[in-house]
């Protein structure tokens, strides 16, 4: 089923603007009046009851944005806050959609949004439902199908669509829309029955606190920007929803984007779904990529059924001076960026599900001979560094970190990432899929796993002492993962 929506034109105004003698003139905005229509089972706002029908219908609150390609500018306001076309009028498969525009770019020379001309035969696009619309300077607005819940209302204000290379006529100051536009849907909806099983027989989770969505193939798009440059348009990544719709036993409701190409292929590719309740209790199930992949537009229902895979266990972490944390539902120590620069904390044992990001450097003790695990879709550290910083890892003990998941286990943005340790030699076991990365990454120094030796602090030596590939169980001739041992020492000259 095609999600499609047709703009028909059925009156068009003009806005005269008057000019005082000796005044610049004032702005003329472009009057745009349309009635709009979509035809049956275009938008996923009500689900039926026997899971296999939906209903449309236009709400109030839909937002449609107007940009012009030839000039690169939204219809923005002053400030630079985009103007949004809400429908009114709805009846049934009816709405009309009025306003009126004025375009505007970013001037990086004078720090304001001025207006641009637009002319004949600049052609445009409609988005609808971009649920980013950021003015910033440097923010691209974009639609983030993580701003979901599982439930009816959010899957269905997250039907992003567009269309474009549309030539909307220009006349005085009014813009004329011609019939037979098409925007078209960048997304499937989703209706869910998810059960649970531990041990083949039937569970009952505890309140679900958190969900994560993958892909195999990684072909989720998480982010999409229709203005940005087309290699940085889609952000591949999986992603979590805290505190999600969901109960025990019942459906979820989901509006979810994939995109296909030669590395990452539909073919062979799975729909992972990952539930965590309130005791820590871990449950994951799958559902195979229909042949040629899910298709935009389309509304598919059926169930999964997650069967238990771990328990998780808290880390123990001790904090230095100053230095605080907020755990979030899917196992995400977040520290505060006002904390002390860098900040000083220790991770004591093991611990599983769990993960930390900083958003500046950071001293970090791994003590004890502990395993860390973490399967989710981020490294198990990730610090966005201050830039030109440096993040250490003190080894008290020989410690492990899997995050066979993820490219990286250790990823350090914008700053260096030294090892140190407190003993005459410690190791570092990290297991993560990427060869390249070697399971660290410091942007500074150690980037596609060059030199190890530039992980060394000063005074300290660091040698990679030994690359295990994992297993190949997807029989597509590359290990699922590998594991690499860095063995730290105090310098001898």
């Amino acid at each position: 089923m095609k999600k499609i929506y047709r703009f028909f034109v059925c009156a068009v105004l003009a806005l005269c603007a008057c000019n005082g003698k000796g005044l610049e003139p004032a702005p003329q905005a472009y009057h745009f009046e349309a009635r709009l229509c979509f035809q049956p089972q275009t938008k996923g706002v009500t689900f039926g009851n026997d899971g296999e029908s939906i209903s449309t219908q236009f709400e109030e609150t839909d937002c449609v944005y107007i940009y012009n390609e030839t000039k690169k500018a939204y219809a923005r306001k002053v400030t630079g806050e985009l103007i949004a076309l809400h429908p009114r009028n709805i009846s049934g498969a009816y709405c009309n959609l009025t306003g009126e525009l004025l375009f505007r770019v970013w001037d990086k020379v004078t720090k304001r949004w001025t207006l641009v001309a637009i002319e004949e035969g600049d052609t445009y696009a409609l988005y609808y439902q971009m649920n980013i619309p950021s003015p910033g300077e440097d923010n691209i607005p974009s639609h983030d199908y993580g701003f979901q819940d599982c439930g009816q209302e959010t899957a269905s204000g997250c039907d992003f669509a567009q269309a474009t290379g549309v030539a909307i006529q220009k006349s005085a100051s009014s813009l004329s829309v011609p019939e037979g536009v098409v925007l078209e849907n960048m997304q499937s909806m989703f209706r869910l029955r998810l059960s649970y099983t531990n041990g083949g027989v039937p569970a009952v989770p505890a309140t679900i606190s958190a969900l994560s969505i993958n892909t195999k193939n990684g072909t989720l798009v998480e982010t999409y920007a229709p203005t940005d440059d087309p290699d940085d348009r889609y952000l591949m990544s999986g992603f979590t929803l805290g505190s999600p719709a969901i109960s025990a036993d019942g459906d979820i409701y989901l509006a979810l984007a994939f995109r296909y190409d030669d590395l990452s292929p539909a073919e062979g590719d799975e729909l992972i779904l990952t539930v965590r309740d309130a005791e820590g209790n871990v449950y994951r199930g799958s559902k195979a990529v229909p042949s040629g992949g899910f298709a935009d537009s389309k509304y598919y229902y059926g169930s999964i059924t997650l069967a238990w895979l771990r328990k998780d266990a808290e880390l123990t972490i001790t904090c230095g001076e100053g230095v605080n944390y907020e755990l979030f539902s899917d196992g995400n120590y977040d520290f505060d960026s006002s904390n002390p620069d860098p900040a000083n904390i220790t991770i004591s044992g093991s611990g599983s599900g769990y993960y930390l990001t900083f958003t500046w450097d950071a001293t970090i003790t791994l003590k004890g001979n502990g395993t860390a695990i973490y399967y989710g879709t981020d490294p198990f550290i990730y610090l966005d560094g201050s830039g030109d910083g440096i993040t250490t890892i003190i080894l008290d003990g020989n410690y492990t970190i899997d995050c066979r998941n993820n490219d990286t286990a250790i990823w350090a943005d914008w700053s260096y990432l030294l090892l140190k340790t407190t003993g005459d030699e410690q190791t570092l076991t990290v297991i993560a899929n990427d060869p390249d990365y070697k399971g660290l990454y410091g942007y500074l120094n150690y980037y596609n796993g060059s030199n190890p030796a530039t992980l060394s602090a000063t005074d300290f030596t660091v040698t990679l002492t030994s690359t295990t590939p994992g297993p190949d169980e997807d029989g597509d001739d590359v290990p699922d993962y590998y594991t690499w041992v860095y063995t730290v020492t105090p310098f001898v000259a």
